[in-house]
């Protein structure tokens, strides 16, 4: 009997956390969608976690599906329409690859309910980003409008842009990030891109990150192909 009641809070507690998961998400579902419109992967990752009740890794490697599909369509938009810089696009995309592994890799020995809560995380993170880049470009100056330089040398920019696909190809990996939004804004931002060619570049990234990292995920079978056509027809 007390084996039963041990049993008996042990579900009801992993139901508890279960839910405080989905909360959260839906939470960071809705102020990322406030803030931005629209977040790409860790919002159909948290749409697949909280509705689909798919295990973790199965929701980002079929949000990585989507994310791959609509990459491939929108770089090829914009690289019929000259604004995909190649040279800055390629290398960020394939250093993005390299760390889109590791954080596959990453995300197949955490537990779900750590990579759950992490995941909310970082969606959070996004839109709260953006609003302080917004905040920063809304705020009066005393000597009026002024054109901002790039933070990073032109001559280092190709350096920059592998870096920070390293970096967000990690992320991309391991909680199901498209990529092409953070990189994008990180290209303004930082480098002072124009913006058609930051979104053109950004996507070309986007595209080779995300099919490393659906590649990935397939290979482990843990893609769920009739949500990730739902998803896809959705958008």
């Amino acid at each position: 009997m007390p084996a039963l009641l041990e049993l008996s809070a042990a579900g009801a507690a992993a139901s508890a956390a279960s839910a405080a998961a989905a909360f959260l998400a839906l939470v960071a579902a809705g102020w990322a969608l406030g803030v931005v419109g629209n977040v790409g992967g860790p919002l159909f990752v948290l749409i697949l976690l909280s509705v689909a009740q798919l295990p973790t890794t199965t929701a980002i490697g079929t949000a990585m599906l989507v994310s791959c599909l609509i990459s491939l369509f929108a770089c090829i938009g914009h690289w019929r329409r000259g604004n995909v810089v190649q040279d800055y696009g390629w290398i960020t995309g394939i250093a993005g690859a390299a760390g889109c592994l590791i954080g596959a890799l990453f995300s197949q020995r955490v537990p779900h309910r750590v990579l759950a809560p992490m995941l909310g995380i970082v969606v959070l993170i996004i839109p709260t980003l953006g609003l302080l880049r917004l905040a920063r470009r809304l705020r009066p100056s005393a000597r009026g409008p002024a054109v901002p330089s790039p933070l990073i040398s032109p001559a280092l920019h190709r350096v920059a842009g592998g870096s920070m696909g390293m970096v967000v190809g990690g992320f991309c990996g391991a909680f199901g990030l498209g990529g092409a939004t953070p990189i994008a804004a990180l290209s303004r931002m930082l480098l002072q891109q124009p913006m058609r060619s930051s979104i053109g570049s950004a996507y070309l990234a986007a595209m080779c990150i995300s099919t490393v990292g659906t590649a990935f995920y397939a290979a482990h079978g843990q893609i769920d192909y009739h949500l990730a056509a739902w998803l896809t027809a959705s958008v």
